[in-house]
């Protein structure tokens, strides 16, 4: 069973996310990797056409050789998973593993236009692709990610803003989890909402590299997304999110209680400059509620 110190436990807290470079079995990776090299597109545009469809994640993994690997991973995270967050309070995974692929931009990273890290925009989960307002919303406690093969800088590795899950508790005290779409707007320099901005705007993401086998544990609400990749490489990666018994009944008081429902994080002190800000502004009425969904795309 994996373990985390004390100091890996008040990191995740603080930050809302975790690396463990190279932690799972380079065999296991292995075998997951080679099966992916022959089951998924290695043409862009034959991909998009697949992570366009409603039924993208299957289609993703229908020709892949064998799942098992891809199960084995889900169950290696999974453990991880329940060593932060408490035993028996997730579900187990099943079969199916969300496969994210970043297909290289062609571009130099020293090309002054290629994307910078800077100008991506992160995005909380749960909402889907063709999400509308008053559709019901998925909810999860804590997602991993395992890369499948080497991620280098600039090489389309998981980028997260670390601390934003702390806003996003705030803003779910003050909004409906239903606005959350787009993500989280700025916070102004005297503590209010600022609704023209969006929060990731306000300071630059982390972008995670790592060799084969790298973990990444998040909290459901950080702020991430996939990364730019200048590199000559397809940056592969499984995505499997875990949920409580019972999220569905939880996750509007989850999304305001950010840890309420982690018994193994309740004695976890977290350093001054982390934790709940308040932000003082009143619901928004109907109209900002508009604006604040009018943006957000779902990479990984």
């Amino acid at each position: 069973m994996p373990t985390f110190t004390d100091e890996q436990r008040r990191e995740f807290k603080e930050l809302g996310f975790i690396v463990l470079p190279g932690e799972l079995d380079s065999d296991l990776i292995s075998r997951a990797r080679e099966g992916l090299k022959k089951g998924t597109p290695s043409d862009r545009e034959e991909y998009d056409e697949v992570a366009d469809d409603e039924d993208r994640f299957k289609q993703m993994t229908q020709n892949i050789p064998s799942a098992e690997p891809f199960n084995e991973i889900n169950r290696r995270m999974f453990e991880y998973a329940e060593e932060l967050l408490g035993e028996d309070e997730l579900v187990p995974p099943g079969d199916g593993t969300q496969i994210a692929l970043r297909y290289p931009s062609g571009k130099s990273p020293h090309d002054p236009e290629a994307e910078r890290p800077r100008e991506l925009h992160g995005h909380l989960d749960g909402y889907g692709t063709g999400y509308e307002f008053g559709d019901q919303i998925e909810y999860a406690s804590i997602f991993g990610i395992t890369y499948l093969d080497r991620v280098r800088p600039r090489g389309g590795g998981f980028t997260v803003w670390p601390g934003s899950h702390w806003t996003a508790q705030e803003y779910f005290r003050d909004h409906s989890l239903e606005s959350g779409r787009g993500g989280l707007p700025a916070i102004d320099e005297d503590g209010h909402w600022d609704y023209d901005r969006k929060r990731n705007d306000q300071f630059d993401p982390f972008e995670i590299s790592g060799p084969p086998g790298t973990l990444i544990l998040a909290h459901y609400k950080l702020e991430h997304t996939g990364g730019v990749n200048h590199s000559d490489s397809i940056r592969m990666a499984a995505i499997r999110r875990f949920r409580r018994k019972n999220a569905q009944d939880q996750k509007h008081d989850a999304a305001q209680n950010i840890w309420k429902y982690w018994p193994k994080m309740q004695d976890v002190e977290v350093s001054p400059e982390f934790g709940p800000k308040e932000v003082t502004e009143p619901v928004p009425d109907a109209e900002t509620v508009d604006i604040i969904e009018r943006r957000g795309t779902h990479d990984h």
